[in-house]
């Protein structure tokens, strides 16, 4: 399902935007700054940890459709989970964001949480996201989780969006057609907004090369009704005068495919 990608190629660009990496003043989203991760597969708390300080990382998880009408219909669109893990972390001694008591760790927390919701929804940032194919947020959860080892303090949460997402949609993917238009959509309008050098375009890419071309079907020319009224058959004789009607319905063979397409 590469709407669902699309959805987290976005988020990852919404909150950590490409051309701040690059900037001698880079204006960041929210106080991770760009300690943003993509999928992050190491044990959150290890990446925490190791950061010690705010870090934001954005995974999909669970995902659905269900068909219109019972088994065989067309899908509906579907619901996707995109979660943002947020993390707040201070060992003993380090002085990051005066996070001296629980107390203003937790506070950072609410405060990284309010920023990750207004990037998507309201920030100039976030505009790649509100455009990435979703029609709409059907629920925001945020669930705690704390950790006080040794000399870590660890806060974080994890904010997840249950988002009605459109389906991949290959028909306007053209016979023969390279780059990001093999791509369908919504990825493909994603990939082409994504600033060039970007992460998330070099992802897009890396697909558009692997993209198999879509099975075409050949267009339909035509179909022929030729309806014919006769007397009824001998076998029938003596059963009425109304004569029968026959219909004979012709489905003309279909031009070949152009070559290469076969």
């Amino acid at each position: 399902m590469l709407s669902r990608l699309a959805l987290r190629l976005a988020a990852f660009e919404a909150l950590a935007p490409f051309a701040q990496y690059g900037a001698d003043e880079p204006v960041w989203p929210t106080l991770a700054d760009g300690r943003v991760y993509d999928t992050a597969f190491a044990a959150f708390d290890d990446l925490s940890d190791k950061e010690g300080r705010p870090i934001v990382a954005v995974y999909t998880e669970k995902s659905a459709a269900e068909t219109r009408s019972g088994a065989g219909g067309d899908l509906t669109p579907g619901t996707v989970e995109l979660a943002f893990e947020l993390s707040v972390v201070r060992r003993a001694g380090q002085g990051v964001l005066t996070l001296d008591t629980d107390p203003a760790i937790e506070a950072h927390l609410d405060l990284l949480e309010a920023q990750v919701r207004h990037a998507l929804a309201e920030g100039e940032s976030g505009a790649i996201f509100r455009n990435a194919g979703g029609l709409g947020v059907m629920s925001i959860t945020s669930e705690p989780y704390r950790s006080a080892e040794e000399a870590t303090r660890l806060a974080s949460r994890s904010l997840t969006y249950s988002i009605r997402a459109r389906a991949d949609c290959y028909a306007s993917v053209a016979a023969g057609a390279t780059g990001f238009d093999r791509l369908p959509q919504p990825l493909r309008a994603v990939a082409e907004a994504l600033p060039e050098g970007s992460h998330g375009r070099l992802i897009a890419a890396q697909l558009a090369g692997l993209a198999p071309s879509p099975m075409f079907g050949v267009p339909l020319a035509g179909v022929g009704l030729a309806i014919h009224a006769k007397s009824p058959p001998a076998a029938y004789a003596g059963e009425g005068d109304e004569p029968a009607v026959v219909a004979d319905v012709a489905f003309p063979p279909p031009d070949p495919p152009p070559a290469g397409e076969g």
